[in-house]
């Protein structure tokens, strides 16, 4: 029976069309055909669950240190669950269980697909072309896809893309551009990740992933020409903040950032909305995570700190919707899960000890993952098992 399974889907395609269609999802994943007010979409974790049974049923094999990290954010998503529900209950029980299944059978459906067909290169170079041309239309028209992304900006932004929000689209561009960077033979590399650069300041505006190009940068730099480069570096960057300054709309919020980073007034860039609320879901939701005593937050009760930020932070945070969602992805797993959640970060280190990109991975994904990243983004398991594989060239054609 198994064999004849097998023998189907290896003749007719099934497995590499269903490989293709998830991987596909999962560069568009706030894409809806259906508007449903939901930001992130499931179908990519609905195809990916699809792409793995039946990739099981077909011979693959699933590597075991997938199977106990299953098994374990399973275990604490459930426990969380029933805690959650002790509590108040709520929809956000089931949203915070499904970001949990999300990471394990991203990572599992990805690597079963990248192992037995390569990495798809041409696919990814044209979601770069869709997401930046997009992004472009969207300067002549605003609400060109407003039927498939339910997307939240004003005048002073950037536009989104194919995502809610300009942060969003910055910081899909910005894990583009490690991806491009980590994978070999990706030609034109320098022009790629130029033009990426490019999009972040000048399209998506975004003010959180222009400071993750500065983490990018301090990784992909050697240590000891740090301090030689840096005064290179530092001139030319203030040289760029007075052109970007002058290219700007001064009425654009990156404008006023600018501004500030070349008045030097650190304490007034928290003045932003958007920065004020990213750095505002570090704070408290490690905050949260001592005030629980290190011991799991779950899922439904994040409101509290969200509601209640501007009298916990003594007035420093005060912009972000009241909500149970941790916009963190390491801020979430600490809250959620509590103390335990360092299992998972082990487990992190070990699937990628082996990499040759230890310090773009700790500097350049690690601590931009305190920021706007949610703890469901695909994009987070393609770096991760780029980083700790060297997945083949694919042997198909697209």
């Amino acid at each position: 029976m198994n064999t004849d399974i097998n023998n189907n889907f290896a003749k007719n395609g099934l497995l590499l069309t269903l490989g293709n269609v998830m991987f596909i999802s999962c560069l568009y994943f706030y894409v809806s055909p259906i508007p449903n007010g939901l930001d992130t979409q499931p179908y990519s974790i609905l195809l990916a669950s699809l792409f793995v049974f039946c990739a099981i049923l077909s011979g693959e094999r699933v590597p075991r240190h997938f199977i106990f990290l299953f098994l374990f954010l399973f275990s604490v998503a459930v426990i969380s669950m029933i805690g959650g529900i002790f509590k108040s209950g709520g929809v956000e029980i089931l949203r915070g269980f499904a970001n949990y299944y999300a990471a394990v059978i991203y990572l599992i459906g990805l690597h079963v697909y990248f192992k037995k067909y390569g990495f798809p290169k041409k696919l990814f170079l044209l979601s770069i072309a869709v997401y930046i041309g997009v992004g472009i239309l969207q300067l002549y028209s605003p609400d060109i896809v407003s039927m498939l992304v339910s997307s939240r900006t004003t005048l002073d932004r950037g536009v989104t893309s194919l995502t809610p929000e300009p942060t969003f689209f910055g910081i899909i561009l910005y894990l583009m551009v490690l991806i491009v960077y980590v994978l070999p033979d990706f030609e034109p590399k320098k022009t790629l990740i130029f033009s990426m650069i490019l999009a972040i300041i000048f399209i998506a505006k975004s003010s959180m992933a222009v400071v993750f190009l500065l983490f990018f940068l301090l990784s992909v730099i050697e240590p000891k020409r740090v301090l030689y480069l840096s005064l290179v570096i530092i001139p030319s960057f203030l040289g760029l903040a007075s052109v970007s300054q002058s290219m700007l709309d001064d009425s654009s919020r990156l404008f006023k950032i600018v501004d500030l980073l070349m008045s030097m007034d650190i304490s007034a860039i928290l003045m932003d909305a958007s920065i004020n609320d990213r750095v505002g879901q570090v704070y408290l939701s490690f905050y949260g995570f001592v005030d629980n005593n290190l011991l799991p937050g779950y899922f439904n009760t994040y409101s509290y700190y969200t509601g209640n930020k501007a009298s916990l932070s003594d007035g420093l945070f005060w912009y972000g919707a009241v909500s149970d969602k941790v916009i963190s992805y390491w801020g979430a797993l600490f809250y959620e899960i509590g103390i335990i959640s360092i299992l998972y970060i082990f487990f992190l280190c070990f699937v990628m000890m082996r990499t040759k990109f230890k310090r773009l991975m700790f500097i350049g994904l690690f601590i931009p993952l305190f920021g706007g990243v949610t703890f469901s983004n695909p994009f987070v398991y393609m770096l991760i098992l780029l980083f700790s594989n060297n997945y083949r060239r694919p042997t198909w054609k697209i």
